[in-house]
């Protein structure tokens, strides 16, 4: 009975060491992420490379998120550091919408009437921006106010189909709810990628707090001036709150009820991943853990990635028949490199190999002279999973020249004469040494007999 039981033991023990419990963590799993959002993209920056999504292209309302496109469109119309009047369009603005706190008849930079958009998402300052842009570029400064917005929605709608942000319609600056006012998690990453690309933008967003001088209390008594304070509402960005992520840069929030809480936000680390995360239609919290489970996915999981660099030498490959006294090697050297996003999981499974120009002749090694700097003598491939991902030609660095019947007989007379010297120098040495020991011995049987007589004559 005991050895039965000692057997069943070793036996559950056999088993248990050959299927190991394995615990998953970020550099073997790759879960993915659980969100709130009705619909949900993380792009990366540079590549504009799709690494999540969740309903990305479902036409969805993006409230004040709308306003990353009308800034840019106002950065790329308008000349920051021009003036603008504000006018009644100010009062368009609807009470239960947020406001910049622009006063009728205030005198502010375009700059300025920016950051009141975008830090204190302010519709009045939206109104305001599209009237100015819509009257200049229609070149009319009596256009009414509609009419201006008008122009000023047409080159919003432009400028998103230039991005390629083609499932979308925008009716209005700010995003205060209209039915077919609309946009999708992918058309607005595309558009903020767009917008971060442009230095005044990422300028103008880099800022938690602004704080700008109130312009009445400046009319009012010039002594006394009062100060705004405009206020990002992007809880990610400010180190005060629970939901702070270090890595956050921006970008925007919104909201209405019928939109729902909606965040567009960017971060980035210093090797180089910049990260664009839109969530919309999602929980007040989700807005906050949505996005931030969106960048630890990105920033766990994929890595950017040097294959090969440009004019890297690879090698050096023997050439048959090459010019005798000559080089019998050439280089070979990349005509492009390659970087790229990769999943970290799928790197180590690259593999490259290479096609060489032509098969060499029988006998021979893999290139005959003559060959030519430049010349391409192979091409370096890499592939994932069977697939190539990229592929270069593989130059020479350096010319070859073919050997010839008068090269062979000029190398071999010159490696005749220096063998004719070397043979010559060293029978010279060898004579002198027999010289200078002939010379040795002479003196010595010279000093012999002179002993010798000496003595005899004693």
């Amino acid at each position: 009975m005991f050895k039965i039981l000692l057997y069943v033991i070793t036996l559950i023990m056999i088993i248990s060491m050959s299927n190991p419990i394995v615990s998953a963590s970020p550099q073997n799993t790759a879960s993915l992420p659980s969100l709130d959002a009705e619909g949900a993209v993380l792009i990366e920056q540079a590549t504009g490379r799709v690494l999540f999504e969740k309903n990305k292209d479902k036409k969805l309302y993006p409230a004040s998120t709308t306003k990353i496109l009308a800034a840019l469109v106002a950065i790329e119309k308008g000349d920051l550091d021009e003036i603008v009047t504000v006018g009644n369009e100010a009062n368009m603005a609807a009470l239960d919408g947020s406001k910049a706190g622009l006063d009728i008849g205030e005198q502010i930079t375009l700059e300025n009437l920016i950051r009141g958009l975008m830090l204190a998402s302010g519709n009045d300052a939206g109104y305001t921006i599209a009237v100015h842009i819509g009257r200049k570029i229609s070149a009319n400064p009596e256009l009414s106010l509609n009419d201006s917005l008008s122009v000023f929605t047409d080159l919003m709608n432009q400028k998103a189909a230039e991005i390629g942000a083609v499932n979308s319609s925008f009716l209005n600056p700010h995003g205060y709810h209209q039915e077919n006012h609309y946009t999708t998690a992918y058309d607005l990453a595309l558009i903020t990628r767009e917008a971060m690309r442009n230095n005044d933008f990422r300028s103008l967003i880099a800022d938690r707090i602004y704080e700008y001088p109130d312009w009445s209390s400046t009319q009012e008594d010039p002594s006394n001036v009062e100060t705004r304070y405009w206020v990002s509402r992007n809880r990610l960005i400010n180190p005060d709150s629970e939901f702070y992520y270090q890595y956050a840069t921006g970008v925007k929030t919104g909201w209405t009820t019928p939109a729902g809480p909606c965040l567009v936000s960017s971060a980035s680390q210093e090797n180089g991943l910049d990260l664009i995360a839109v969530v919309l239609n999602t929980t007040r919290e989700g807005q906050w853990l949505d996005s931030v489970e969106l960048f630890e996915y990105g920033f766990n999981n994929y890595a950017f990635h040097r294959l090969i660099g440009q004019n890297q030498q690879i090698g050096a490959e023997y050439i048959e028949e090459h010019k005798l006294g000559g080089e019998s090697e050439v280089n070979l050297v990349t005509q492009n490199g390659f970087e790229d996003l990769f999943r970290k999981s799928d790197i180590r499974n690259i593999r490259d190999h290479i096609e060489w120009s032509y098969n060499c002749p029988e006998g021979k090694s893999r290139f005959v002279a003559p060959i030519s700097r430049g010349q391409v003598l192979g091409v370096l491939k890499y592939s994932l999973d069977g697939v190539t991902i990229f592929k270069t030609n593989l130059l020479a660095t350096d010319s070859i020249e073919k050997r010839t019947i008068i090269n062979t007989i000029v190398y071999r007379v010159q490696n005749y004469n220096i063998l004719l010297m070397i043979l010559q120098i060293l029978a010279g040495m060898v004579i002198l040494i027999f010289v200078i020991r002939s010379i040795i011995r002479l003196k010595k049987k010279y000093r012999i007999k002179k002993r010798l007589t000496f003595h005899s004559f004693l």
